[in-house]
């Protein structure tokens, strides 16, 4: 896999996790459930093309 899509994930999987516990202590903000369905359908969306161009995707799911 190429390395900017590494680095993508990991700076990705971050946001996101950091999101997840907002939302856990802020259960009513609904921009920040947006921003993580958001972030999200990006992951899925990149690790879509990355099945169809025939990159290796086993360590990202």
């Amino acid at each position: 896999m190429k390395k900017h899509y590494k680095l993508f994930f990991k700076k990705n999987k971050k946001k996101i996790n950091k999101i997840k516990k907002h939302l856990e202590k802020n259960k009513n903000d609904l921009s920040g459930r947006r921003g993580l369905i958001k972030k999200i359908n990006i992951r899925k969306k990149i690790i879509k093309y990355l099945n169809r161009s025939g990159e290796m995707v086993n360590t990202l799911l």
